[in-house]
């Protein structure tokens, strides 16, 4: 019994779609830190899966990343997932990602 009551409660989209976020998310990720923070990221770091959004405050959360003095702020939206990150010790390093389960698009970029 008790255990249930630990077990986190099922996300509403459709595991596949949830996995392609994740994969997405990932990419975005990747592409802003590797190689310049670390060479292989996912060895230093654990992505924040997409699956928790639905369970957090506002469906939004902050992933810091060290070193970056900055990180990702990411946001659910239904079907989607808003993604900005920065660093504040780089002048217009901003940037805002829409990440779909078919991709991710660039929709901002050189604020902060």
């Amino acid at each position: 019994m008790a255990r249930e009551l630990l077990k986190p409660p099922p996300s509403p989209m459709p595991t596949e779609q949830v996995r392609a976020l994740d994969r997405h998310l990932g990419a975005v990720i990747d592409r802003r830190i590797r190689g310049v923070l670390f060479d292989d990221p996912r060895k230093a770091l654990r992505y924040p899966p997409v699956g928790i959004l639905h369970e957090v405050p506002g469906q939004q959360l902050w992933f810091p990343v060290p070193g970056m003095h900055g990180g990702f702020h990411i946001v659910l939206q239904q079907d989607h997932l808003d993604v900005r990150s920065w660093c504040r010790v780089v002048g217009g390093s901003g940037q805002t990602h829409r990440v779909t389960d078919e991709g991710a698009t660039l929709v901002d970029n050189g604020f902060v």
